[in-house]
């Protein structure tokens, strides 16, 4: 993974070093130099966001949160394809644009909602400003997305990565009006948060050519676009984060170095303004370094087999359960691909506190909860001891502590420890006491 993380890198920097060069005019080694910016690149770091706005998954304002292109790995192969087709786009290559954007689309799902909203919006402001290369542009956008997705869903049978009988978008006014009310609202404090990238876009809005006008207008588009799809997509737990982290990774805050470059290479930029955009390009990127050596020294090695030996041992292929903060779906557990090495099958028990958006009183009452629905909530129940029921009922009889997910501290009284590794312990859950 590590070497195919760096050959993705330098072919980013080497497609991000061509956007500017074609939209700015700098020779191949200040491209090149502004191309790897604008991958690490970011308005505000993750530390001083939590410092100064508490974005966290506690305040459940971790969608706020902004990372690079460099910081994201599951992102890059992707961004290949985006940033070629960005790249034609700008040479005029709109056929070869649209192919690479298919391509994208079909290697994830990410890339087709973000190119759908970030195109809605595109299309939708551009019938207000009466701008016919916006409407075409993100008409033909649309209409290749939706051709993609006809292809894989009526041609191949495949579908989107949901549970089966989850609602993607309730399709009701009040959720439709809240869901535009809120998204809006996220987008404003975007603004402010992401300052930092307000001065490229618009500088790309106001070229004078104009694919560099669509290109600035696209990302913004795709700003406002990523919080309102964040918004309408229902009980999809954090794949709705995809919305906006893919679409400032991939787009937004590129595109904030892409505009400054333009003033960093016109000649008749006046020395402090060209001073500034250096300036605001250095800032960025300083932070997104700093975000980039945190992430460094908060990585942890993953184990081995002989490692995991002692609590694979223990397990003896037994189900584990685990509780989080952070987690993908129900029916797909972070931890799926440990749970693979220790022979083991794993499942979270507990819900996510984006997956109560009523409380955890109001439990009982969420519709199209499969785990609700296999063990209901009952009157005065704790969190803690549901989950213990349902770990019962679907077969879960250790729990384990590993990657920073620990037990809440009302179930250790009913678990002992059985094995330990470094970073990893696991327990086994005590019988019930009889009556």
């Amino acid at each position: 993974m590590h070497v195919t993380g760096a050959l993705l890198d330098i072919i980013l920097v080497f497609c991000a070093g061509a956007i500017v060069r074609r939209i700015s005019g700098l020779s191949h080694g200040p491209a090149l130099l502004l191309g790897a910016a604008s991958m690490i690149s970011v308005p505000l770091s993750r530390s001083l966001g939590q410092q100064w706005f508490g974005l966290t998954a506690a305040t459940e304002t971790l969608h706020l949160m902004r990372m690079s292109l460099a910081y994201v790995f599951s992102y890059k192969l992707e961004a290949v394809a985006v940033f070629a087709a960005v790249l034609l786009w700008l040479r005029a290559e709109r056929g070869f644009a649209l192919g690479l954007l298919g391509c994208a689309a079909i290697a994830s799902p990410h890339v087709l909602a973000v190119g759908g909203v970030t195109a809605g919006v595109l299309t939708f402001v551009g019938l207000l400003r009466r701008e016919g290369a916006m409407v075409r542009t993100g008409s033909v956008i649309i209409g290749a997305l939706l051709i993609v997705w006809g292809v894989l869903h009526f041609g191949c049978g495949s579908s989107l990565p949901r549970a089966e009988g989850q609602a993607l978008i309730q399709l009701n006014a009040s959720h439709l009006f809240n869901s535009v009310r809120m998204g809006l609202r996220d987008s404003a404090v975007a603004l402010v948060i992401g300052v930092l990238s307000l001065p490229g876009i618009l500088l790309l809005i106001r070229a004078a050519e104009e694919m560099k006008r669509l290109l600035g207008w696209l990302a913004l588009s795709s700003l406002f676009g990523s919080f309102l799809g964040y918004r309408l997509v229902t009980e999809m737990a954090d794949n709705q984060l995809h919305f906006i982290v893919m679409a400032h990774a991939l787009l937004i805050m590129p595109a904030g170095v892409w505009g400054l470059a333009m003033i960093v290479s016109r000649k008749e930029t006046k020395a402090w303004q060209r001073a500034c955009a250096i300036f605001l390009i250095l800032l960025g990127s300083g932070m997104g370094v700093a975000d980039l050596i945190q992430h460094r020294s908060a990585y942890q090695r993953p184990w081995t087999i002989d490692e995991l030996a002692p609590i694979k041992k223990a397990l003896a292929g037994r189900a584990f359960g685990y509780y989080s903060r952070r987690d993908s779906g129900w029916w797909m557990p972070i931890h799926g691909p440990l749970a693979a090495m220790l022979d083991a099958r794993c499942a979270r028990i507990a819900p996510m506190k984006s997956e109560l958006p009523g409380g955890w009183e109001a439990a009982g009452t969420q519709k199209g909860v499969r785990p609700f629905e296999l063990v209901p909530p009952v009157a005065n129940e704790t969190l803690e001891d549901w989950s213990l029921r349902y770990a019962e009922r679907i077969g879960v009889t250790c729990l384990a502590e590993c990657a920073g997910d620990r037990l809440p501290t009302g179930v250790m009284p009913r678990v002992r420890e059985v094995a330990r590794v470094p970073g990893f312990v696991l327990y086994e859950i005590l019988p019930k006491a009889p009556l």
